[in-house]
């Protein structure tokens, strides 16, 4: 590496690059702080060979896990290895390494429907190296209520009891933490003040393939349903600075000010446009009622002409003698409707009392009319048909003969005298009902007659009290003129005036972020030879892999972190963004490799970096300059590349390359070897 190639640090001085960086490890960062050994997935409990879907055995170094692009199939599908796995094999990864789920949603529902070729008591174990110390992980992956459980020593080819354990998982989660952040002096993000956690950490060693490589601290895509919750920006930047080693105590406290205001002031962004419309629009309904336009609110001018219009229209308003004049006729139509009222009240009493009498009556003639009835039918059976019993004898002769029976029968008068009185008694009461009837009509006429009284005067009290209410409001419009200034003014100064408070924040938080970007470009210089020693590295990694025209730098900044690629003018294309974004991964592992500075755990997963219109062969340089950072069998750090890019010849064979090739054609040769 010669001068001229050598990086420009942006606020720092740093001289001239002679040679390449070292690569070798420091001592005791001789092997990763974590690595995955093996990792194998089974459709039931326990484990066995008969329930195998895959194992796959991994290495230290760099491990490229090929998905081979597929030719046009028999049914003109072009797969292009699309669907064989990849991302599967990192989520399982990723979720034998303490992460949330182990697939999207719809992934974890495809796996445990049986009915589909899924399984629901489906378990994913490995071998997880920690601190030099192996450990056995099972994670289950059905909805049978298992639990996750870790042995320390354990091993795949152990044997297995008829029923899965749930200890030891929390122990093994601990010793990750312990092995990645056992000396981490400081671990609280800045943003959020919260403790840094492995969880949040695996985010960026292993990042979403939903997130395309978007942006340098997009790690974690929604579409990924990852559920270990998100992580605002600046606790995310913060968190580079930790594992990088480039942050102390006092400078923490700094980026923890620096990101409350920069939220305060977005804010404060946010909020902005709103008052400016909350001005325009209370100033635009003020010029409207003045017929000008109007100055500040403040202006004496404006408010002694407010003042003096106020002062006018409140004047011309004189309500007494209006009400005067309405309230003498408003008493007397007032008297009259109650006079009324009481009048229709008292014939509709009445009308209802004659009402209540016609159940009765119709009961009365009823009975009347049956009895009537019943002495004709009785009296003309007696005379033509003698019933039962019937006496023929006269009743003279039967007093004479001294029938006992004959003093209770009545007289052929008497009973002719009892039936002409009860037919003249149903006569009567006809005569009754009917006369009740013309009672009833007569009375509902008064009563309609009462009702259109009470409803003329309601009405003529109606219409005066609208007329009043009509003078009355003509009257006041002056005054609710005034009135409508008067609140117009409020609102308007108020608006200005909150929108000046606004502008005032505003400002003073732009003149404290300014102080904390001074005071925090301080500490960016107090880490000059670490910054020098990355950017010296990523530097290193851009001409390897793009070319060595180019030059590559890092700018650690109050404001950010800012990794940019050079020739004779900045290069920011989406691949390059790429490029650059892998190269800052892989410049960040070898940086706590080579120094022993940070708390990087030399371990990165990378799920199908390549950016479409990514040439392949700065692709496949990457993985060339990977593999040369290994020092025989034993590297210091764990690579894992999933891709559909052919690697270089000289990779695209074991050790490096793992084994089984995946293809999406076929179901047997994808990763679980099942359609799901």
């Amino acid at each position: 590496m010669n001068e001229v190639n050598s990086p420009e640090l942006p606020g720092l001085v740093v001289k001239a690059v002679e040679s390449p960086p070292s690569m070798v490890p420091t001592k005791g960062r001789e092997q990763p702080a974590l690595w995955v050994q093996m990792l194998a997935v089974h459709s039931d409990w326990p484990p066995s060979e008969g329930n195998l879907l895959r194992r796959m055995k991994l290495r230290r170094g760099l491990n490229i896990l090929w998905a081979r692009p597929s030719a046009e199939d028999s049914a003109g599908t072009k797969l292009t290895g699309h669907g064989a796995g990849k991302t599967t094999f990192c989520r399982m990864l990723r979720y034998l390494l303490d992460d949330a789920t182990f697939g999207t949603e719809d992934f974890r529902k495809a796996f445990n429907d049986t009915e589909h070729g899924g399984c629901r008591n489906g378990w994913v174990l490995g071998e997880v190296i920690v601190a030099g110390e192996q450990w056995l992980v099972g994670r289950p992956l059905g909805h049978a209520g298992y639990q996750s459980f870790a042995k320390k020593h354990g091993s795949l080819p152990d044997t297995f009891p008829d029923h899965p354990t749930s200890t030891g998982y929390d122990d093994y989660v601990e010793a990750m933490d312990k092995a990645v952040f056992g000396k981490m002096a400081l671990r609280t993000l800045s943003g959020s003040g919260r403790q840094l956690k492995w969880v949040q950490l695996l985010g960026w060693l292993a990042r979403d393939q939903e997130a395309h490589y978007s942006g340098l601290l997009d790690w974690r895509h929604p579409d990924s349903d990852h559920m270990t919750g998100d992580m605002p920006h600046p606790d995310r930047e913060n968190l580079v600075r930790l594992v990088l080693g480039l942050i102390n105590p006092e400078e923490q406290k700094l980026l923890r000010e620096h990101a409350e205001k920069s939220g305060e002031h977005e804010d404060g962004v946010r909020e902005k446009p709103k008052l400016d419309f909350l001005v325009r629009r209370t100033r635009d309904k003020l010029e409207t009622l003045l017929g000008h336009r109007v100055a500040d609110p403040k202006d004496e001018l404006l408010q002694q002409e407010i003042a003096t219009l106020v002062a006018e229209q409140e004047k011309q308003f004189d309500a007494s003698s209006v009400s005067a004049a309405f309230d003498k006729e408003l008493d007397r139509l007032s008297g009259a409707v109650a006079a009324r009222d009481s009048a229709w009240r008292m014939e509709r009493s009445m009308l209802l009392g004659l009402i209540s009498k016609l159940p009765q009556k119709e009961r009365d003639l009823a009975a009347a009319r049956q009895e009537a009835t019943d002495a004709e039918q009785h009296e003309a059976v007696r005379v033509l048909h003698p019933f039962r019993n019937y006496c023929s004898h006269l009743l003279t002769r039967a007093w004479k003969a001294q029938c006992p029976l004959a003093d209770d029968r009545p007289t052929d008068e008497q009973v002719d005298k009892v039936l002409q009185a009860t037919v003249a008694a149903a006569k009567t009461e006809g005569q009754q009902r009917e006369q009740l009837d013309e009672e009833i009509k007569a009375q509902q006429a008064t009563v309609t007659v009462r009702l259109g009284e009470l409803n003329a005067a309601r009405k003529e009290l109606a219409e005066l009290r609208s007329a009043r209410d009509a003078k009355l409001n003509q009257l006041s419009l002056p005054r609710l003129r005034a009135t409508e200034l008067k609140s117009a003014l409020t609102d308007y100064r108020t608006a200005c005036a909150e929108l000046s408070g606004l502008n005032a924040n505003l400002a003073r938080l732009d003149k404290e972020k300014r102080r904390l970007d001074s005071r925090l470009e301080a500490f960016s210089e107090q880490h000059d030879a670490l910054v020098h020693t990355f950017t010296r590295i990523f530097h290193h990694l851009v001409q390897q892999t793009m070319g060595s025209s180019l030059t590559g730098t890092v700018e650690f900044s109050g404001k950010g972190i800012e990794p940019r690629i050079r020739d004779h003018a900045r290069r920011d294309s989406p691949a390059i963004k790429v490029a650059k974004f892998l190269a800052f991964d892989i410049a960040s592992m070898i940086l706590t490799m080579t120094t022993g500075e940070g708390h990087h755990p030399r371990l990165l997963i990378h799920d199908s970096p390549r950016e479409a219109d990514l040439d392949a062969r700065i692709y496949r340089s990457l993985f060339t300059v990977v593999r040369d950072l290994e020092i025989g069998e034993e590297s210091a750090f764990q690579h894992i590349v999933t891709t559909t890019e052919t690697p270089p010849a000289d990779l695209n064979r074991p050790p490096w390359r793992l084994d089984p090739v995946l293809d999406a054609s076929a179901p047997d040769s994808r990763l679980l070897g099942v359609d799901l």
